[in-house]
C-alpha cells in the first residue's frame, strides 16, 4: 500500500497460520517529504473508541489516514476479524 502524495508506504501480509501482519515504513532519512511529515509532531486527538484523552503524532496520523482504506481493504481480503491474530508494526 502506498500514497505517493505524502510518501507513505506499508504492507499487509498473511502468514501460513492465517495471522495478518500490517507494517508501516518508517522515515526515510534522505526523503524531504518524510521529514516534513515528521516535523508535524503536535499531538492530535483522534477518533479512538474507548480511549478518552488519547493522542497521536499528527504526522503519523496523517500518514495512517492516507493508507487506512488500502490497509482495511487488504486486511479484509485476508479474512479480517476472522484471522487468528492481526499484528501492526512500524519498520525502518
Amino acid at each position: 500500500m502506498s500514497n505517493n502524495d505524502i510518501d507513505v508506504y506499508g504492507f499487509v501480509a498473511k502468514q501460513d497460520d492465517g495471522t495478518i501482519i500490517v507494517g508501516f515504513r518508517g522515515t526515510d532519512a534522505v526523503d524531504l517529504k518524510d521529514w516534513i511529515l515528521d516535523l508535524d509532531f503536535n499531538p492530535t486527538k483522534g477518533p479512538y473508541g474507548g480511549c478518552t484523552g488519547c493522542e497521536v503524532h499528527t504526522g503519523f496520523y496523517d500518514g495512517y489516514l492516507a493508507l487506512s482504506q488500502q490497509m482495511f481493504d487488504a486486511v479484509n481480503a485476508y479474512g479480517g476479524v476472522n484471522a487468528p491474530a492481526i499484528y501492526v508494526t512500524g519498520h525502518r
